[in-house]
């Protein structure tokens, strides 16, 4: 008898959010603290890459969430859960995009206002002796100050409404304290006709215009890295044509995301499967690199489950989705890779404990040396104690110590899942320094992953070419560009079926031809009739249930696969193949590799 499952075996409610306003990773760790303080909340993944926030717990509620996220100074809004993968990829692609053209506009007009006054500082007359144009480069500055200040300062004055701080903070005292300094000296020296002091206006816009291009350069690394969200979301066509049985020659067009469990859907050559199913009617060859790295198509027929994502290449199949049309196998991936993005490894957690005290503590500091300089130093005067104090905060505020691991994080699973390899959390990928071996898979990895003609008889790829005329598969593509190659002409053959996972048959010079696969002919016992050599892979030749010969496929090994075993080698790690190809061919291959 079965256990009747309690609440606390249940599985916890999970509630995605969008957040805005986020630039740093001190941003993210104040999303993540505002989530936490919400009752029944047990973990917040919060990913700058995205803007989203992930959380789950028990008994949530996505406004009480969003709520919390908009006290802490931030925007958010619930997602639904049965949001498309194509709005999530439209969404992503609109927060992206926004981020980096805010900040781009920031930098340009930030930089654009800095090089003038700076070369007028260094290279122009003097201003002591020119009033007006002492107030010509401050009216300057000041758009600086007023445009690509505000930013920071909206950001900074949030945080002090939530009770608390972040690198914004050390950026607008920064700024404001060397602009009001310099604003009050100009009108003070104005109104009494000396000109004594120095002003900081190109200083506080230097200051603005480099922080800006920081975030500029961030804002494209964090671009980058939801680049390989963005290319997983494509996968998935936006669009499915669903039948009413699977004899039907036409069907309803419908977006994938109203797909249920249940519809049969057309799947047409060149097409990507929207959802996952099984084939009711039909074969295929199906391209799975994109989710299995599998470079070679793979035959599914009636029966075979198909996976999201993956192209059909040869093919017209019907088929039944198992799942509906958001809770695909590469929706799942899609949530890996984010949840990778998102996650946080060891050093980072460390990182942040000392990032939430990093601000107070440069603050402290800040105003110690305006104090001590005014107490130890009272002959300096103000100006010395408030630019010191003003370069403590300005040498702080661009600080990378909360900037540099999540930056590094994401751009290295986003650039691993773009390479086929999905990291699973931050720590997966710090415990990837302590590996020591690799298994290789062979084909596509290893080797090229397109078939060549090693050796084959003349009649042989002849008629090997009949039968292979008009087939996608890479064994067939080899047959008919070797046939170009040596300038033969296949004649025309009739009736060609070609039989996922067997191979080809037709007509042809009044005999029945068929072009199999070693392993059926080995089933058949054709095999000791032409004795194809062992280390290769081959297709037989078959005339009325009679072989007459064989062709031997090569597959080049990658030039730079041997370097690449000799160096992890010189690393101490030691390299495997796993393959599911012949004894022999495996053998040939290691041996060649070393």
């Amino acid at each position: 008898m079965n256990p009747v499952p309690t609440k606390a075996d249940a599985p916890p409610d999970s509630i995605r959010l969008e957040v805005g306003g986020m630039h740093c990773s001190s941003c993210v760790s104040h999303v993540e603290r505002a989530l936490r303080s919400v009752d029944g909340v047990e973990d917040a993944m919060v990913s700058l890459a995205d803007s989203t926030a992930r959380v789950t717990g028990s008994g949530l509620e996505s406004e009480r969430l969003a709520s919390a996220v908009r006290d802490a100074g931030f925007e958010a809004v619930p997602i639904a859960e049965s949001r498309s993968l194509a709005d999530e990829r439209d969404d992503l692609d609109r927060r992206v995009r926004a981020r980096v053209d805010r900040w781009r506009l920031r930098t340009l007009v930030g930089v654009g206002i800095w090089i003038p006054l700076a070369a007028m500082h260094w290279f122009g007359p003097s201003t002591h002796d020119d009033p007006a144009l002492r107030w010509i480069l401050a009216g300057v500055a000041s758009v600086s100050f007023i445009y690509v200040g505000w930013a920071f300062f909206q950001s900074a004055w949030e945080a002090l409404r939530a009770k608390t701080s972040n690198m914004d903070t050390l950026v607008s005292i920064g700024v404001i304290s060397a602009y009001v300094y310099s604003l009050v000296v100009l009108i003070l020296e104005t109104s009494s006709g000396t000109h004594q002091l120095a002003t900081y206006f190109m200083d506080a816009a230097g200051l603005l215009a480099f922080i800006s291009l920081g975030h500029f350069l961030e804002a494209r690394t964090t671009a980058q890295a939801g680049g390989a969200l963005r290319a997983l979301l494509e996968l998935q066509p936006d669009h499915v044509e669903r039948v009413d049985s699977p004899d039907a020659d036409r069907g309803d067009r419908l977006p994938t995301s109203q797909v249920v469990p249940g519809d049969l859907l057309r799947v047409r050559p060149g097409e990507r499967v929207p959802v996952d199913g099984l084939v009711v009617r039909g074969a295929t060859a199906v391209d799975e690199s994109s989710i299995t790295g599998e470079p070679l198509p793979v035959e599914r027929s009636e029966g075979d489950e198909l996976l999201a994502g993956t192209i059909s290449t040869n093919g017209l199949v019907t088929v039944r989705a198992t799942v509906d049309g958001n809770s695909t196998s590469l929706s799942r991936i899609v949530e890996i890779v984010r949840a990778a993005q998102a996650s946080k490894s060891r050093i980072q957690k460390f990182v942040d404990t000392v990032a939430s005290v990093f601000v107070p503590i440069v603050l402290v500091i800040a105003a110690t040396t305006f104090v001590l300089w005014l107490v130890l130093a009272p002959a300096n005067g103000l100006q010395h104690a408030v630019v010191n104090a003003v370069t403590v905060l300005v040498i702080a505020c661009p600080c990378a110590l909360g900037l540099a691991t999540p930056t590094a994080i994401m751009a290295g699973s986003g650039a691993a899942s773009q390479r086929g390899i999905l990291v699973r959390s931050a720590d997966a990928l710090e415990r990837a320094a302590t590996v020591e071996g690799f298994c290789f898979d062979k084909t596509g990895t290893l080797t090229e992953g397109r078939p060549e003609v090693l050796e084959a008889e003349d009649d042989v790829l002849r008629r090997a070419g009949s039968l292979a005329r008009g087939s996608n598969h890479p064994l067939s593509v080899a047959i008919a560009s070797e046939l170009l190659g040596r300038g033969l002409n296949a004649p025309v053959a009739e009736s060609i079926e070609e039989q996922p996972g067997v191979g080809l048959s037709g007509r042809l010079e009044g005999a029945r031809w068929q072009l199999v696969s070693l392993a059926v002919a080995g089933r058949r016992g054709w095999v000791e009739a032409v004795e194809p050599p062992e280390a290769t892979t081959c297709s037989v030749l078959v005339r009325d249930e009679a072989p007459v010969g064989f062709i031997t496929f090569s597959d080049r090994t990658r030039p730079e696969a041997p370097r690449l075993v000799e160096r992890l080698r010189g690393m101490g790690l030691e390299p495997d193949l796993l393959t599911g190809d012949r004894v022999g061919v495996a053998r040939s291959l290691g041996r060649e590799l070393g």
